[in-house]
C-alpha cells in the first residue's frame, strides 16, 4: 500500500490523488514496458526453440547421414574382407601354379638331359656299327674281289687259249660263270658305294628324279654302249628325299636294267610314275618321302 506525506505533496504541489495516480501510470508504463520485453523474450525463446528444433531435425538428419556412412563403411569393409580373401586365393593359386610350373620345368628339363644322353649314346652306338660297317665293307671287297678277278681271269683265259677245244656247252657255261662273276663284283661295289653313301647326314629336298635317271642313263651309255637300247623317261617325276641315296638307288635300278635288258632283241628301259586309285579316283603320286 502506497502513502504520500504531505511535505512531498507541498513541496511539488501536487495532490496525492495526482502522486498516486502519476505512479500508477509509471507502474503501467513500466508493465507495459516490460511486457513488451516479456514479448521479445517470448519470441527470441521461440526462435531459440525454432532454431534448436531447427537444429535438432539437422542433427537427426547428420546422424542419419552417419549411421549411413558407418552401414556402408561397414558393407564396404565387408566387401573388402571378401576381396582380400579372394587376392590372397588368387596369389595361393598363382604360387601353386609358379610351383608346378617350376616342377614341370624341372622335369622337362630332366627329360631333355635324359634324351640328350640317349641322343649321344645312340650317336655313339650308330657311329660304331658305321665303323663296323665300312670295315665288314672293306673286308668284304678285298676278300671276295680277287678270288672273283680270278675266276673271270681264268674263265677268259680258257675261252682265249682253249676255246678250239671246249665245245659250245662249255663255252656257254664259262660265259655264264664269268658274267656272275662280273655281276657279284658289281654288287660289292654297289654295297661299298651305298656303305659310304649312309654314313653322311640325310638331307631331305625335292629331288628331280627324271633329269637324275637322264643323267645316269648318260653315264650308262658312255660306259657301256647299247645301239639298240631304247630309252623312256617320263618328265616331271620328282620326289623328296637325300639327292645322294636316290642317286646310288637309281643308279642300281637302271644299271641292272641296262645290263639285263641289253641280251634282248628290242631292249627298252622305261622310268615312268605309275598312277593309283585314291578313293575310286585316279591319283598320280609324283612327290614321295624316300
Amino acid at each position: 500500500m502506497m502513502h504520500v506525506s504531505e511535505d512531498i505533496c507541498s513541496t511539488f504541489r501536487g495532490r496525492e490523488q495526482d502522486f498516486y495516480e502519476k505512479a500508477f501510470l509509471n507502474i503501467l508504463s513500466d508493465f507495459a514496458d516490460d511486457r513488451i520485453h516479456m514479448q521479445h523474450m517470448q519470441r527470441a525463446v521461440l526462435n531459440i526453440l525454432d532454431d534448436f528444433h531447427a537444429d535438432g531435425v539437422q542433427l537427426r538428419d547428420i546422424q542419419s547421414a552417419v549411421i549411413n556412412i558407418l552401414e556402408d563403411s561397414a558393407a564396404e569393409k565387408i566387401q573388402l574382407e571378401r576381396t582380400q580373401r579372394a587376392v590372397l586365393n588368387i596369389l595361393d593359386d598363382v604360387e601353386s601354379e609358379r610351383k608346378e610350373r617350376k616342377q614341370a620345368e624341372e622335369r622337362v628339363r630332366a627329360l631333355n638331359e635324359e634324351l640328350e644322353a640317349r641322343v649321344l649314346q645312340r650317336t655313339a652306338a650308330l657311329s660304331a656299327a658305321n665303323q663296323e660297317l665300312e670295315s665288314f665293307a672293306y673286308s668284304v671287297s678285298h676278300d671276295l674281289r680277287a678270288p672273283l678277278r680270278a675266276i673271270d681271269g681264268f674263265s677268259k683265259i680258257l675261252l682265249e687259249d682253249y676255246g678250239t677245244v671246249v665245245d659250245d656247252e662249255g663255252k656257254d657255261a664259262l660265259n655264264r660263270v664269268r658274267a656272275a662273276a662280273q655281276r657279284m663284283g658289281l654288287l660289292i661295289d654297289d654295297m661299298l658305294k651305298l656303305s659310304r653313301s649312309t654314313r653322311g647326314d640325310i638331307e631331305l629336298e625335292v629331288i628331280d628324279l627324271s633329269a637324275m635317271a637322264k643323267t645316269i642313263i648318260g653315264r650308262l651309255s658312255a660306259a657301256a654302249p647299247r645301239e639298240t637300247m631304247q630309252v623312256s623317261i617320263a618328265e616331271g617325276i620328282a620326289a623328296m628325299g637325300d639327292p645322294r641315296l636316290l642317286d646310288a638307288v637309281l643308279e642300281n635300278l637302271l644299271s641292272n636294267a641296262w645290263k639285263f635288258t641289253g641280251k634282248t632283241a628290242l631292249p627298252t628301259i622305261s622310268f615312268s610314275a605309275v598312277a593309283r586309285l585314291r578313293n575310286g579316283v585316279p591319283h598320280r603320286r609324283q612327290r614321295r618321302w624316300l
